[in-house]
């Protein structure tokens, strides 16, 4: 069916906006419940990521206190590192150890001894004594460290070869004298 209205707009009759009420009440509870499971989601939300960060903290200060350990290791490999390439040093070079220690032997006069011979980055140390009967025990000494320097075999290397410290000493009524030589190398 088909329905006509002739009369002018402003007499003809307007359909009225009818609030429900509890279609309001109803959407506006549903609204209310939605804001706050919002809220107690963000509230997990924030603690979860509160736990979190201090589990991360816990963790960091153990890495820190590993971090300071691996400083301090690093430190004594640095140290160590040091002295493998001194000894790589002194082995790349080709001094003839073995052949200037040979001559050190053949060379030692009767009453003369090393007590320590230390070759070192650049430098060859000989520490010793000397005792005689004759009462001559620094021209054993000197008459020695001219053979040295005498010897080209073994002076080859150095530049120069000197006694550092003489002392004398009475040990069990002997007088003995005990030295020290430095050689430098080249």
């Amino acid at each position: 069916m088909i329905e006509l209205n002739l009369l002018p707009q402003d007499l003809r009759s307007r359909k009225q906006i009818v609030f429900n009420l509890d279609k309001i009440i109803y959407f506006s509870k549903i609204g209310f419940l939605i804001l706050i499971g919002i809220h107690i989601l963000l509230l997990f939300i924030c603690l979860f990521y509160k736990f979190r960060a201090d589990a991360l903290n816990k963790e960091w200060g153990r890495i820190s206190s590993q971090n300071a350990d691996v400083i301090s290791l690093r430190g004594e490999i640095s140290v160590f590192e040091k002295v493998i390439e001194n000894t790589d040093k002194l082995t790349r070079v080709q001094f003839p150890w073995t052949h200037k220690l040979d001559r050190l032997n053949s060379l030692l006069p009767n009453g003369l001894w090393f007590n320590h011979i230390r070759a070192g980055a650049g430098s060859l140390d000989i520490t010793g004594s000397v005792v005689s009967r004759n009462k001559d025990e620094v021209e054993i000494l000197n008459n020695f460290l001219q053979d040295l320097k005498k010897d080209f075999s073994f002076y080859a290397g150095f530049k120069n070869l000197d006694v550092v410290s003489i002392v004398r000493s009475n040990l069990f009524g002997v007088e003995v004298i005990n030295f020290s030589i430095r050689g430098i190398l080249e």
